[in-house]
């Protein structure tokens, strides 16, 4: 038996010791993950279960952000500084938005917890870190960057094209609207080892419980059907 079956079969056999479901007539649940773990993915699969919604941050950050980028210039530190600030609020105004909307529904929140979106791990009832294999996260990284390219390869060619737009605005609009987070990855798998070694004990020591994609789709369907 391999190691994820070794894992998997652990947690099977004691799901309340991650989700009880007794004190709780909705769950907001916080699933974290490196770029390309697969969080949105999940994310959408949870939201096909009952009475359940999921939302990745990325989509209220990208949104706010490109939209401050027409009005300050992120080149200067005192206007990079005002942007992030009015992202911050504009974040938490969205976030706050979103959960009092689907009160009455079980919430998947996906992606990051900062950049405004502080709250999220104060009202989650649950939280989850994807845990992920150096080679799949290469690989499905790579994938994801490369379809994007080439999805938007003309817009992306005229942006790279324009000199009259800054490269720290460029980055910008590279990750914010095209989804292309950090470029295409060049480290080797010792160093993605060591960068998930990293993220998964940062997220225990918060309280999220660092397992597979699998494990953690199987541990909330399974709580959300017994709510």
């Amino acid at each position: 038996m391999g190691k994820n079956s070794n894992i998997k079969n652990s947690y099977q056999t004691n799901h309340e010791q991650c989700i009880s479901t007794k004190s709780n007539k909705y769950l907001i649940i916080h699933i974290l993950g490196p770029s390309g773990s697969g969080k949105t993915t999940l994310g959408n699969k949870l939201s096909n279960l009952p009475n359940t919604i999921s939302l990745d941050t990325d989509e209220i950050d990208d949104k706010n952000a490109i939209k401050l980028l027409s009005k300050y210039n992120i080149e200067n530190k005192i206007e990079d500084k005002l942007f992030n600030k009015e992202r911050e609020i504009l974040n938490r105004k969205d976030i706050n938005k979103f959960i009092n909307d689907n009160k009455n529904k079980n919430i998947i929140l996906v992606g990051f917890d900062f950049q405004g979106m502080e709250i999220i791990p104060e009202i989650a009832t649950h939280k989850f870190s994807i845990n992920i294999d150096p080679d799949s996260l290469f690989r499905q990284y790579q994938l994801r960057s490369l379809e994007y390219i080439i999805k938007n390869n003309k817009d992306i060619k005229k942006l790279l094209e324009n000199k009259k737009i800054s490269i720290d605005n460029i980055l910008a609009l590279l990750t914010l609207k095209y989804k292309i987070r950090h470029g295409f990855k060049c480290e080797g798998s010792e160093d993605i080892i060591k960068d998930i070694k990293k993220r998964n004990k940062k997220a225990r020591d918060k309280g999220y419980k660092v397992l597979f994609s699998d494990e953690i789709y199987e541990i909330i369907s399974n709580a959300i059907k017994h709510l």
